[in-house]
């Protein structure tokens, strides 16, 4: 029995290291299809915004009068 004792703390070891990454790879959030949108029709918000604006007016101006 004592000659199995390194194996099975090694296994255990290996254990404490895997089941926890496999579980978090496991339960991670899944991929949303891509769908592609026909002829006419609008993805969600596609209209109200397509990309996002940076406006760093403010910013730039408050820099300059310092």
């Amino acid at each position: 029995m004592f000659n199995l004792l390194p194996y099975l703390w090694m296994a255990f070891m290996l254990a404490v290291i895997l089941v926890p990454t496999i579980m978090g790879l496991m339960n991670r959030p899944k991929r949303q299809p891509k769908v592609k949108p026909a002829d006419g029709e609008l993805v969600d918000g596609a209209a109200e915004n397509p990309e996002p604006v940076l406006d760093f007016g403010d910013e730039l101006a408050g820099i300059e009068n310092k």
